[in-house]
């Protein structure tokens, strides 16, 4: 027979004499209700039935003593029950409640053994994994709880020795480390100082002198940096230079007092040269446009880049004007003057002055007014129906400008209609005599009557 059975059986045998004892019908009832619950093993229904019942009748000591009997039965099995389902803390304060009323219930006392043991084991666990994860603080802890729960719990002690054995090899390997490292500063070895140290705390945090030299050598190492920093700014190297002031500004902002203010001078150089690199390319490509503004933005935000952009802005300025000279003087060897010229005064009105600009401007001036003043005479001619004199001077207004408008197509359709009309006036001719030819016909033929 089980515990748990024996604790119902017991229960049970109580129950058993119920009806038997004194008491008020109420309370009979109540009684009998219970014995009829606990027959089915409804323990806690039961016992709030007795419960129940001495509130009614507090005076029966008889009744009393049933209902610890039953309590007893209620908390093993409660207790049992929490320990099955691994509520083990919460069974532990149920056999506890039995133990306080029965000292000598070894039932109870097994159970609670039992229960306690099982946290043991799970904080035991705990310090297991916590130990196999390297959080050592964690550990110990967790073997110091099995132990609360069972004293001296050999697997809680063993692991515990483990973890102050580690404990041990590290604040060693910490006291070589923090050696090493104060070697390496003495001879002003500072990267291998900071290593050493970083090690030594690594293995024990408690070595405050290792965190004191540790600050000594990081500064020593921002020092350096800061030097570097400074190089890299005066070589042109912006980005560099503002990468290592923005990392000796986050380890030690108070090592000079410009640290904030050379992190955004950086910031704008390193800034005006990506403009400046981009615009190179354009200009490469001949995108003149687009690279004037980068420029001009990259001038804004730089002071000490200002000689080189200008440099390449007055490059810019250059490539630009030799290449829309180009465009203007291959539209003028092409013959379409006014589209050059047009190009030609843009390129004036952006740089006045340059090469032979202006002369060639004249030159297309006077050429253009020429051919539209010899226009001007052909429309004139035209409209009177002088053909030949429109030509001659549709002809002349080619001579200056040999694309102008669309003279030529006016020239040929003025010949078209010449070559018309002098075939209508020959077939004219052919089809009837002029009146001279009929005198000399008649003429003749009077002569020839007076010599007959």
């Amino acid at each position: 027979m089980t515990e748990t059975t024996a604790a119902n059986g017991a229960a049970l045998l109580v129950f058993a004499l119920l009806p038997f004892l004194p008491g008020c019908a109420a309370t009979n009832d109540l009684r009998a209700v219970a014995y009829e619950r606990l027959s089915f093993g409804e323990i806690e229904q039961a016992y709030d039935l007795m419960q129940a019942a001495v509130r009614e009748n507090p005076d029966d000591l008889a009744l009393q003593e049933q209902l610890a009997e039953l309590r007893t039965v209620y908390y093993l099995r409660s207790g049992q029950e929490k320990v099955f389902a691994d509520d083990d803390w919460a069974a532990v304060e149920d056999f506890e409640r039995v133990l306080l009323a029965d000292p000598g219930n070894t039932v109870a006392q097994r159970w609670k053994d039992k229960a306690l043991r099982k946290l043991a084991e799970r904080a035991t666990h705990a310090g297991d994994d916590a130990r196999a994860r390297g959080r050592l603080e964690e550990a110990l802890e967790r073997y110091h709880e099995a132990e609360t729960y069972v004293a001296g719990f050999e697997p809680a002690v063993l692991g515990a020795q483990r973890v102050r054995e580690v404990f041990e090899w590290r604040r060693k390997k910490g006291h070589e480390n923090y050696l090493l490292g104060m070697r390496a500063q003495a001879s002003g070895l500072y990267d291998q100082t900071e290593y050493h140290m970083q090690l030594a705390l690594e293995h024990d945090p408690s070595l405050n002198a290792a965190k004191e030299r540790s600050l000594i050598a990081r500064r020593r190492m921002a020092e350096r940096q800061l030097e570097h920093a400074r190089t890299a700014e005066e070589r042109g190297l912006y980005e560099t230079a503002l990468r290592q002031y923005r990392e000796v500004l986050d380890q030690f902002p108070d090592l000079t007092p410009d640290l904030v203010t050379k992190v955004a001078a950086m910031q704008r150089e390193a800034n005006a040269a990506r403009k400046l690199e981009e615009a190179t390319l354009l200009m490469k490509r001949g995108d003149f446009a687009r690279a004037r503004p980068l420029l001009e933005e990259a001038y804004e935000l730089s002071l000490a880049q200002r000689s080189k952009i200008s440099q390449q802005l007055v490059a810019l300025r250059e490539a630009d004007l030799d290449q829309r000279y180009t465009v203007a003087l291959d539209l003028e060897l092409d013959y379409h003057y006014e589209e050059a010229l047009r190009a030609y005064q843009a390129i004036d009105a952006a740089w006045p002055g340059q090469l032979d600009v202006r002369t060639r401007i004249q030159n297309l001036e006077t050429a253009l007014e020429y051919a539209r003043e010899a226009q001007a005479r052909g429309e004139k001619a035209e409209a009177a129906g002088d053909l030949e004199g429109a030509i001659s001077a549709y002809r002349e207004a080619l001579t200056y400008v040999p694309k102008f408008g669309d003279l030529a197509e006016r020239i040929a359709k003025l010949r078209d209609e010449l070559r018309v009309k002098s075939a209508e006036k020959a077939g004219s001719g052919a089809s009837e005599p002029s009146s001279n030819d009929s005198k000399d016909n008649a003429s003749g033929a009077e002569n020839t009557g007076s010599g007959k």
